[in-house]
């Protein structure tokens, strides 16, 4: 039997590398998003077996959710116990959508459908159950349902928090339930730890509509917060104009300008154990910012006097000695050499415990793309490793990093 779900596995990375999932798919109207959920998270390495209920058969064909896995869809067990071979080999259950009445029949052990039954075997193995719920608001704040979700959660079940829009939990993006699956499979690093983490570039104005700025994307710093709640982080971001929305369930703040960026950090800098500084503020501003719109008709040249905004990783460091934080550099056309010894004399001059470098003016590293090649250099100068990857996983790497020298402490 050819698989069609081959040709896309690793496409977007390997992160599901060898898991097991299964898909347990309810009947809500939601239901025909469950496919591109599934081709997801094959693109992301896994091997995802889909377990329809037959409510949801009223929403989403079999041959859909078939193309969707190569096959690996399961529409009725048989008598050969069939739910209890299924789920004892996989490394995760994702009930997605999960309806309400699917959850209060999960919480007091009805398995009444197929469905339910594969729920009810993973509870009793001990499997990890992702349920991602799936109704109108209201019925979220029914009593009831909120003592059904405190019961599953005593029992180990992990709940994504509704994504909520137009008064109604609604499936959520792809890859927001990617990210809830990896902190569901991956080991917790960071588990309690208070990691605050800069992103994005800041804007300083010349007048109301005119502005300095740079190109920094915000990717890096964005999917350092996202590594960090996976690695179970308790994580804050402080970011300026990104272009990649950030995972809604972690703290943030929008800022504008460097003095913005500067009063936020400073004002969460004692709550922090480890402080990621991925930023990348403007350093100089307008002297004077105009009131009104320049008329160009009246200046054929424009003067300005620019003057040095706060250095924030510097003040952040000189604030709190004992903090764990590491900076970026960013440098335009280096050697290798270089950018090494540009990171240490940035460690070493302000002390920081991690310095990542990198050449901005490498095509394939730097701005607005979503690869980067890294120096990583400790407190002492010494590099600690070259990375050449995308920044996802380069971010992973950073705070795997960071958390070997901080269980060294």
């Amino acid at each position: 039997m050819i698989d069609p779900s081959k040709e896309i596995r690793y496409t977007y990375g390997d992160d599901l590398r060898g898991k097991k999932i299964l898909m347990i798919v309810t009947g809500s109207v939601s239901a025909y998003k469950a496919p591109d959920l599934a081709r997801y998270l094959v693109r992301h390495g896994a091997e995802v077996y889909i377990l329809p209920s037959k409510e949801a058969l009223k929403y989403i064909t079999l041959d859909s959710l078939s193309w969707s896995v190569g096959g690996r869809v399961i529409d009725r067990f048989g008598y050969e116990a069939g739910h209890i071979y299924l789920v004892k080999d996989m490394d995760l259950i994702v009930v997605s959508p999960a309806t309400a009445n699917t959850i209060a029949k999960a919480a007091y052990g009805i398995a009444d459908t197929d469905a339910t039954l594969a729920i009810h075997s993973a509870l009793g193995f001990g499997k990890k159950v992702l349920f991602i719920p799936v109704m109108h608001e209201n019925m979220l704040h029914n009593p009831a349902y909120k003592e059904v979700v405190d019961r599953l959660r005593s029992y180990g079940a992990i709940f994504m928090e509704p994504f909520i829009e137009e008064e109604k939990a609604k499936f959520p993006p792809p890859r927001w339930i990617f990210i809830e699956i990896l902190r569901a499979l991956y080991p917790k690093p960071l588990k309690d730890m208070r990691v605050l983490v800069t992103a994005g570039p800041t804007r300083e104005y010349i007048d109301p509509i005119r502005m300095i700025t740079n190109r920094s994307s915000g990717k890096m710093g964005v999917y350092i917060a996202e590594q960090a709640y996976i690695l179970g982080g308790n994580v804050r971001l402080i970011h300026g104009p990104i272009t990649l929305e950030p995972y809604p369930r972690i703290w943030r703040r929008r800022v504008e300008t460097t003095e913005e960026m500067y009063e936020e950090v400073m004002n969460n800098l004692k709550w922090a154990d480890i402080y990621i500084s991925a930023a990348a503020p403007v350093d100089y501003k307008p002297n004077k910012t105009e009131e009104r719109k320049i008329d160009s008709r009246l200046n054929r040249y424009l003067d300005l006097e620019l003057i040095l905004t706060p250095k924030i990783v510097a003040e952040a460091r000189r604030r709190r000695k004992d903090l764990f934080i590491i900076s970026f550099k960013a440098l335009y056309n280096v050697s290798r050499e270089e950018m090494v010894e540009k990171a240490a004399e940035h460690s070493m001059r302000y002390g920081f415990n991690i310095t990542v470098a990198n050449d901005v003016g490498d095509p394939s590293s730097g701005f607005e793309i979503d690869t980067n090649i890294v120096a990583i250099v400790d407190s002492e100068g010494k590099l600690i490793k070259w990375i050449s990857d995308s920044k996802w996983r380069i971010a992973r790497e950073i705070l795997y990093i960071a958390s070997e020298k901080l269980s060294l402490h």
